[in-house]
């Protein structure tokens, strides 16, 4: 026999998923009232696209999804193998009779999917996109301590393996480049490729890193950006630029996107962005941070020049 709490406890997820669907069905069937996002907040992870969207919230043109979002920046909508999500209208996504004149989508994981990016293009023809890059050794470090940390609950010993200095060294980027280019190939999201019979036999060994490294070379991800969109639909920002002078950085975006003057008080979404932050667990020697220095700085320069973002000022 069930309990009182038990039965409570029952009562209440039974609840809460029938209301989850109940939510769904009435975002479908009102999605004609709601609105479909005109800006493409796009990347890249942990590389303050969430302080980012947190500033785009606070212009009184601008809002962001909501309500059935997986996220509450990210809708994933052009995420295919995200099929709940594919099958709502991307405006079911958006809030009912929303007064904001612009919606933005920042669903960073389309950065590394390009799938996604042509389904885009192809339904925002005239779409803007805005990317935001970090320097490697702090976008490593991050992910670190979100993924690995935070979400996958790794204790500090667990992740020596990661600050071998060799390990880094190892990584071939004639095979990264061989990677990235067999996800574009295919269409699907690398986070997709990076885990099919192809890419692990590729990487060997070092997989645990070229995967990272395939998410870091920027260069090659920009590139395809400007190919699909076209170099004059697409701003870039550096993390540091957007962290130290978010003022500077968001009048530059609405000159960017057509959008009226930015006059929001900044404070309130840099707060956020400190409570946000991953707690410094994991931390990169000496020794893997010079390897990483050493795999990037040739890529970044290319960044630099297609871009106008210099990494390589960081390390």
């Amino acid at each position: 026999m069930l309990s009182s709490r038990d039965a409570r406890e029952l009562l209440y997820l039974f609840g809460r998923t029938n209301a989850w669907y109940f939510r769904y069905v009435f975002h479908f069937l009102t999605f004609p009232l709601r609105g479909k996002p005109t800006i493409f907040l796009m990347g890249f992870p942990k590389c303050g696209t969430t302080y980012f969207a947190d500033l785009l919230n606070l212009h009184e043109d601008i809002g962001g999804p909501t309500g059935l979002a997986p996220i509450s920046k990210e809708t994933m909508h052009y995420r295919k193998d995200q099929i709940a999500h594919a099958l709502m209208p991307i405006r079911g996504f958006y809030p009912i009779f929303s007064r904001a004149r612009h919606r933005f989508d920042a669903s960073v994981s389309y950065s590394y999917d390009p799938g996604a990016m042509s389904w885009i293009k192809r339904d925002y023809p005239d779409g803007k996109v805005i990317l935001v890059v970090r320097d490697q050794i702090g976008t490593f470090e991050s992910m670190m301590n979100y993924y690995n940390v935070r979400l996958w609950r790794k204790a500090s010993e667990d992740l020596q393996v990661f600050n071998d200095p060799d390990a880094y060294r190892r990584v071939s980027m004639s095979k990264v480049e061989q990677a990235i280019e067999f996800t574009r190939q295919s269409q699907r999201s690398s986070s997709v490729t990076i885990r099919s019979k192809e890419i692990r036999n590729l990487f060997g060994e070092d997989a645990l890193i070229a995967g990272r490294y395939m998410h870091l070379r920027y260069d090659r991800w920009v590139g395809l950006h400007h190919k699909v969109f076209g170099v004059d639909n697409v701003l870039v920002h550096d993390f540091a630029d957007l962290t130290q002078d978010p003022d500077r950085i968001m009048a530059a975006s609405m000159d960017f996107l057509g959008l009226p003057e930015w006059r929001a008080q900044t404070d309130i979404a840099t707060r956020e962005l400190k409570k946000n932050a991953s707690r410094k667990v994991f931390r990169l020697n000496d020794d893997c941070k010079s390897a990483i220095r050493d795999a990037f700085r040739l890529h970044n320069e290319k960044l630099r020049e297609m871009a106008g973002i210099d990494l390589n000022r960081h390390f």
